[in-house]
């Protein structure tokens, strides 16, 4: 009997239960939308990089940016740094 025991108590030991906490699943869901705002803006403000990478594919509001080169003028860069403290 002892050894009936002591097998059931290893066996529970040794099995193992995967739960997903929804805690975890959203913080996943998170971190998924903050990079995917990351990159479109990243792309927004670089719009070579987003014509090379074909941006529109990923986002189709990117496609207004295709066929533009980056805006250098210091207004576009305040607007830039702006975003960047933002992100």
């Amino acid at each position: 009997m002892r050894r009936l025991i002591a097998f059931v108590f290893l066996l529970s030991a040794c099995t193992t239960t995967t739960t997903t906490t929804p805690k975890a699943a959203s913080n996943d869901e998170l971190l998924r939308t903050h990079l995917r705002s990351y990159v479109i803006g990243f792309l927004r403000l670089n719009p070579t990089v987003n014509t090379y990478l074909g941006g529109s594919g990923l986002d189709p509001s990117l496609q207004e940016v295709d066929g533009r080169l980056r805006d250098y003028s210091p207004s576009a860069i305040a607007r830039e740094d702006a975003w960047l403290e933002q992100v």
